[in-house]
C-alpha cells in the first residue's frame, strides 16, 4: 500500500530508465515499493548502474531485483544503492515473512554505482561493483523450490509513504545470459 503511485518511464535514446516510487519501504513482511519488471524463465541475471537517487530517507532504495511474484509478501532478493547508508541487500526465505538484511560496501561517487542480482536454480547471489565489472558479493540465499518463472526488474522505495524518490538507472541489462566473472573484486 503506497499513498503515492510510482511510476517508470524510458528514453530510448540515452537508455535511461527513470522510476518514482513512494511506500515504507521493503523490509516488512507486506512490501511498499515502485517495480518495473518482466517475466524470465529459468537462470539468468539482471544488472543495472544506478545514476541517480532522491534524498528523500536516509534508506530511500534504488536497486535491481528478483522477485517470486507480485504478491506483497513475494520471496524476494534485492541488492540497492541508499543516499546514506551505502550498498546493501535485502532478502526474504518465506513467503510473508520478515526480510534479512546483508550490509554492502560504500557507494562510490555518483553515478558509478553498480548493482546485480543472479539467480541460478535456487540459488541468489546480490552484487555491488564500482565499475560493472568487478563484483564484490553482498549476499547468497536459497529460495527452496523457486518457481521457474519468476520477475526481475528496477525497484525503487522512498522507505517514507508520504514522499516520493526517484531514481535513474541506465546500462540494464536482463536474460538468461549470466556474465562472468562471478563474485571477484
Amino acid at each position: 500500500n503506497v499513498v503515492n503511485t510510482g511510476g517508470t518511464s524510458f528514453n530510448s535514446t540515452s537508455g535511461v530508465y527513470t522510476i518514482n516510487g513512494s511506500g515504507d519501504g521493503i523490509y516488512q513482511g507486506a512490501d511498499a515499493f515502485h517495480f518495473a519488471s518482466t517475466s524470465l524463465n529459468g537462470d539468468g541475471e539482471i544488472k543495472a548502474r544506478v545514476t541517480s537517487l532522491t534524498n528523500t530517507n536516509a534508506w530511500s532504495k534504488a536497486g535491481v531485483m528478483i522477485r517470486e511474484d507480485l504478491t506483497t509478501g513475494s520471496r524476494f532478493g534485492l541488492v540497492f544503492v541508499t543516499p546514506q547508508n551505502g550498498f546493501a541487500g535485502n532478502y526474504r526465505l518465506t513467503a510473508g515473512g520478515m526480510r534479512e538484511f546483508a550490509p554492502g560496501p560504500s557507494l562510490n561517487a555518483a553515478p558509478n554505482n553498480w548493482v546485480r542480482i543472479v539467480r541460478s536454480g535456487n540459488v541468489v547471489n546480490g552484487y555491488a561493483s564500482a565499475n560493472g565489472s568487478s563484483w564484490a558479493q553482498v549476499f547468497s540465499v536459497s529460495l527452496t523450490n523457486l518457481a521457474t518463472t519468476v520477475r526481475f526488474g528496477l525497484a525503487v522505495t522512498a522507505s517514507d509513504n508520504s514522499q516520493i524518490a526517484t531514481a535513474t538507472f541506465d546500462n540494464v541489462t536482463v536474460g538468461n545470459t549470466i556474465s562472468a566473472p562471478l563474485g571477484s573484486g
